[in-house]
């Protein structure tokens, strides 16, 4: 089955361009760890992975490059492994699978590991490939999995989704309404990146490498958190406009663009599994002398501004293709920033089968495959608040990452 390709397809070509193969190749995934309590039976586990891999075409959904469209495949199994723990580690056997330790090519639409640590004790790892499926789909995958096997026991009955299809969804964001409305945001975006500046390439070298280290900075997100409120903002504009500042006193500039990669989801998408993140650029102008304090209130209207006027990156890309030549260069001074949404945790009643909660994996294990970016600064809300950069090691050593992240930290605390 054909089908158009989506905007966020659109924007992992555009992302794969950097570095071909990072997104549309097969190290690109994504996945999320989970406890399970409760009796576990791997058959009938393997059989609602199964039924998630036919109800979700989007896990089966290829991008083709000519002409451009999305291909879904047919129907083919998850994948299954059963290990017995035991007493070993569980953070082990984490550890041992990053990003949901993706099983050699070709990839399964949807695969999983579960450890058995007792009759009543697991640990699931649950990965897909990113192109297929968000974070946010990890979520509803996860919720869907605890109901088909609940089905497939027999204890309940697995309700038809109400959900628009992510070719669906697609097809409809081409729309003469959705097209009416992006022609009337592009003339925000085309006055916003007028006269964009030069890239600034620093101490870096043209050539990137295809290594991605992360660091994390977890013990400095109270003091962020902190900070934003007595801002009145949220952490995530907080760091933006410590970093800009902290880019500006390093590299002398005074004009930065930010992409920031968004969720790309509204309340018609909430309940679909598939790639919808987005890319919103946020343009800073930190001024010589002035303070985090002095900026981020302009960076909190900025940001709002250009999110009441979020459209597909790829159109605003085609409408200033200076944007274009900004993302795609290897610049110390355009760093990507990412705030991780999820949707809702409803978390199971006890007697309704198993019952699971998401477990955090520790910050130097990656939950997803690198992906193209030089340098990400991620912060993701779950049963805390936590934050890492990501970034290429062979432009930015890791010293610099933890100078740089110091320096922001300190700058948070003295100058708000």
């Amino acid at each position: 089955m054909r089908a158009v390709l989506s905007y966020g397809m659109r924007l992992l070509q555009v992302m794969d361009a950097l570095e071909p193969g990072s997104v549309l190749g097969p190290a690109f995934t994504a996945a999320a760890a989970y406890r399970l309590a409760g009796p576990i039976s791997p058959p009938i586990l393997q059989a609602a992975l199964d039924d998630l891999v036919c109800r979700h075409a989007a896990l089966r959904t290829e991008i083709v490059a000519r002409p451009p469209h999305q291909r879904i495949a047919p129907v083919r199994p998850a994948m299954l492994t059963v290990t017995e723990l035991g007493s070993a580690s569980v953070a082990a056997f984490v550890a041992d699978r990053p990003a949901g330790g993706p099983p050699e090519p070709p990839l399964p639409p949807l695969w999983a590991h579960l450890g058995i640590i007792d009759a009543q004790d697991a640990i699931l790892l649950l990965g897909a490939h990113h192109a297929t499926a968000d974070a946010w789909s990890l979520e509803l995958l996860m919720r869907d999995l605890h109901a088909a096997y609940r089905a497939r026991t027999g204890d309940a009955v697995w309700p038809e989704s109400d959900a628009p299809t992510y070719a669906e969804l697609a097809a409809q964001a081409r729309s003469p309404r959705a097209e009416a409305r992006i022609r009337d945001a592009l003339g925000y975006w085309r006055e916003r990146l007028s006269g964009l500046p030069p890239v600034v390439n620093g101490q870096w070298s043209a050539a990137r490498s295809a290594t991605r280290g992360r660091y994390s900075w977890i013990t400095d997100i109270d003091a962020l958190t902190t900070a934003s409120r007595s801002a009145r903002t949220t952490p995530f504009v907080v760091l933006m406009a410590a970093l800009a500042v902290a880019l500006h006193r390093r590299y002398g500039v005074d004009d930065l663009v930010i992409p920031v990669l968004t969720a790309g989801r509204g309340p018609r998408e909430w309940s679909t599994v598939g790639w919808f993140l987005n890319l919103v650029p946020i343009r800073i102008h930190p001024q010589r002398g002035c303070s985090v304090g002095e900026i981020v209130g302009q960076v909190h209207r900025d940001f709002a501004a250009a999110c009441r006027h979020e459209v597909p990156a790829t159109r605003v890309i085609e409408a200033v293709p200076a944007l274009g030549r900004l993302l795609t260069a290897a610049s110390p001074t355009t760093p990507v920033f990412q705030a991780i949404q999820l949707p809702p945790v409803v978390a199971p009643a006890a007697g309704m089968g198993f019952t699971y909660r998401r477990v955090e994996t520790p910050p130097e294990v990656p939950t997803s495959g690198p992906g193209p970016w030089d340098q990400v600064w991620t912060i993701r809300v779950a049963d805390r608040a936590r934050g890492w950069v990501t970034h290429d090691t062979g432009l930015l050593p890791v010293d610099t990452v933890e100078a740089l992240v110091t320096t922001v930290g300190g700058m948070i605390q003295r100058e708000l």
